[in-house]
C-alpha cells in the first residue's frame, strides 16, 4: 500500500463524510494505486453490513469527477481485542440510534431487521384485520410498526403511521378531527389519481375546518364519518389495495378521549378495506370502554416478554441482540459478552428490549473504557447505575396528564414500603383486578418501574392467588444504593418457595395519597 500525498485533501473529505454518517470517532484509511487508478481503503476489524451501507452512502454523495468515486473499499484485519476494534464503537453508536423508533428515524433504520419471536407477530400485523398491539413501554411496538409499514409498502398496500404523542394529554374533541385530518393528509401522499385526490381533499378540508372550532363535540364530528367511509371504500375498491392505519402511543391521549376516538375511527373504516392497528401500553389504554372490544372487534398482539419465563425472554432478547451484532460483522454474542453478564442484563432490564439494548450499549462503553476483553457483570452494574436517572425522568413523559398524579403517588408509596418497611426489592400482592390500587400497580408495570416475576402464587391451600413483583433496579443501585435484601437471579426462574416468603403489600395503600412532606422525603423525581 502506498499513501499518495496528492490526495490528502480528498482523503480527509471522504473520511470525514464517512465518520459523520457512521457516527464513529475515527477510522484508519490508506490510498492504494493500481496503474492509473487510486483506491481509498477503510481499515476495519470485520466486514459488516453497516460498513457497506455507510460506504454506499458516501459513494452516492461524491460527484462523478471525484478521484475516489467508485473506488472505496473495505479492508478487514482484526487485531487485538474485539472491544478495541471500530466494530465495537460502531455497534454502540447504532444501538443508541435504534433506541428511538419513529417515523423520523425510520429512514436511518431501514436496514434493521425485525427479530421475530415464536409468536409470529411480524406475520399477524400485516394481515387484513384489526389489531391491538400491546405491551410495556420499550418492548418493541414501534419497531413492529416500522417492520409492518415496510412490508406493506413492498406488497403495494397503503400503510399510514400516525404518532399520537403530539396530542398527549389533550381531551378536547378537536383532537379527533385533527387525527382524522392527519389520516386523510397521509393518504394524499400516495400516488393517487386526480379524482381520488379531489375526493379526499374535500374530506380533509372539512375535517381541518372542524378541528379549528374550539366548541366542537365528537357527536357533531360523527356527521362527517359516512362521507369519509364512502371515499375510503371507493379508493380501496378501485385500486384493489388495502389501507392500514397504525395509531402509535394511543395511551398518551387523555383517557377520557381514547374510547370515543377509537369508536369514531372504527365507524369510518368499517367495510372500507381499511384496517386499524392500535399500539399502546396495556394498562394505560382504555379502548374497552367504548368502541372496538378485544378479541371480538380486534385481535391482540402481545409484545411482552417478562421475567415469568426467563429462559424464553433471554432467547428473545439474544435474538434481538444478534440482529445488531450481525450488522457490525459479529457472529456470536459470546465474542463480546460473558453469559453471567447476559443474565444480569435480562434481570435488570425486566425483559424490556429497549432497556436491554440501552444497558448493553452503556456496558460496552464501560468495558472499552476499562480495557476488558469482553463485557463483564461489573460493566452491566455500572450501566444500570448510569441509566437509572434518565429512566427516572423519562417515565413522566410516557403517561397521560390524567394518570400522572395517581402514578406519582403510588410510586412514592411503593418505594417507601419496599425499601423502608420491607427492606427488600421484591414483594407479593393479592390478585385483585377490580381494585383501584391493583390497577395503579399495573400502570407502574407498563412504565417498567416494577417487573412481574410470577402471576400465580398460592400461599396456602385454598388461599387467594398472589403475584410476585420486582422493584426496578434504578431505585436501589448506584447513587441510590440501599442496604436491602435483594432477590437475586441466576438465569433460571425464581423458586416458588423463595417467592412465597416475600412480604405481602396491601395494594390499597397505593391509592392513598401521602402528605407532600412524606412524599418528597420518600422519593426524588428529578
Amino acid at each position: 500500500m502506498n499513501q499518495v500525498n496528492g490526495f490528502k485533501k480528498e482523503v480527509a473529505e471522504v473520511k470525514n463524510l464517512f465518520l459523520r454518517i457512521s457516527g464513529l470517532s475515527q477510522i484508519e484509511t490508506s490510498v492504494e494505486t493500481v496503474g492509473p487508478d487510486a483506491f481509498l481503503n477503510f481499515h476495519v476489524g470485520r466486514k459488516g453490513r453497516l460498513y457497506s451501507e455507510y460506504l454506499g452512502q458516501v459513494r452516492d454523495a461524491l460527484p462523478e469527477g471525484h478521484p475516489f468515486y467508485g473506488s472505496l473499499l473495505l479492508e478487514a484485519d482484526l487485531r487485538g481485542s474485539l472491544l478495541d476494534s471500530p466494530e465495537a464503537e460502531l455497534l454502540r453508536v447504532f444501538i443508541a440510534r435504534a433506541l428511538v423508533v419513529n417515523r423520523q428515524t425510520a429512514g436511518s433504520l431501514e436496514h434493521l431487521e425485525f427479530a421475530p419471536s415464536h409468536r409470529g407477530e411480524e406475520a399477524f400485523v400485516i394481515e387484513p384485520s384489526h389489531h391491538f398491539i400491546v405491551g410495556r413501554r420499550g418492548v418493541g411496538k414501534s419497531a413492529l410498526i416500522l417492520h409492518a409499514v415496510n412490508r406493506l409498502k413492498e406488497q403495494n398496500h397503503l400503510p399510514i403511521w400516525l404518532e399520537l404523542r403530539r396530542y398527549q394529554g389533550r381531551d378536547d374533541a378537536t383532537v379527533a378531527a385533527e387525527v382524522l385530518a392527519d389520516f386523510v393528509q397521509e393518504l394524499l401522499r400516495f400516488d393517487l389519481t386526480k379524482d381520488e385526490q379531489i375526493a379526499l381533499r374535500a374530506k380533509e378540508a372539512k375535517l381541518s375546518g372542524y378541528a379549528q372550532r374550539f366548541s366542537a363535540e365528537v357527536k357533531t364530528l360523527r356527521r362527517l364519518v359516512p362521507d369519509l367511509a364512502r371515499a375510503l371504500t371507493n379508493l380501496t375498491t378501485e385500486r384493489k389495495q388495502h389501507v392500514f392505519l397504525f395509531l402509535d402511543d394511543f395511551h398518551l391521549l387523555a383517557p377520557s378521549l381514547q374510547p370515543e376516538l377509537l369508536a369514531l375511527i372504527y365507524s369510518a373504516i368499517q367495510g372500507a378495506n381499511t384496517w386499524l392497528k392500535v399500539a399502546f401500553a396495556r394498562h394505560l389504554g382504555r379502548h374497552g370502554e367504548l368502541g372496538v372490544q378485544a378479541p371480538n372487534g380486534a385481535q391482540v398482539i402481545d409484545m411482552d416478554f417478562d421475567l415469568t419465563d426467563p429462559a424464553r425472554t433471554t432467547k428473545h432478547l439474544l435474538a434481538i441482540l444478534h440482529v445488531f451484532l450481525k450488522l457490525a460483522g459479529i457472529e456470536r454474542w459470546q465474542e463480546i459478552i460473558i453469559a453471567p453478564a447476559i443474565d444480569r442484563l435480562v434481570w435488570c432490564s425486566g425483559g424490556v428490549a429497549r432497556d436491554f439494548l440501552a444497558l448493553f450499549g452503556a456496558a460496552l462503553g464501560y468495558a472499552r473504557e476499562f480495557g476488558h476483553k469482553t463485557i463483564w457483570v461489573q460493566d452491566v452494574n455500572l450501566a444500570v447505575s448510569e441509566l437509572g436517572q434518565s429512566k427516572l425522568s423519562e417515565w413522566k413523559k410516557e403517561i397521560s396528564a390524567e394518570d400522572l398524579q395517581e402514578v406519582r403517588t403510588a410510586l412514592g408509596e411503593l418505594q417507601r414500603v419496599c425499601l423502608d418497611d420491607f427492606c427488600g426489592n421484591a414483594f407479593l400482592v393479592p390478585y385483585l383486578p377490580d381494585e383501584k390500587g391493583y390497577q395503579t400497580l399495573q400502570k407502574l408495570l407498563d412504565l417498567r418501574l416494577i417487573h412481574l416475576l410470577n402471576s400465580n402464587i398460592i400461599l396456602e391451600k385454598g388461599g387467594r392467588r398472589h403475584e410476585a413483583y420486582l422493584l426496578d433496579h434504578l431505585f436501589y443501585t448506584g447513587a441510590r444504593r440501599r442496604k436491602i435484601q435483594e432477590l437475586q437471579f441466576d438465569g433460571s426462574r425464581p423458586k416458588l418457595a423463595e417467592l412465597r416468603r416475600l412480604p405481602v403489600m396491601d395494594v390499597d395503600t397505593l391509592s392513598e395519597a401521602p402528605t407532600a412532606i412524606e412524599f418528597s422525603q420518600s422519593f426524588e423525581f428529578e
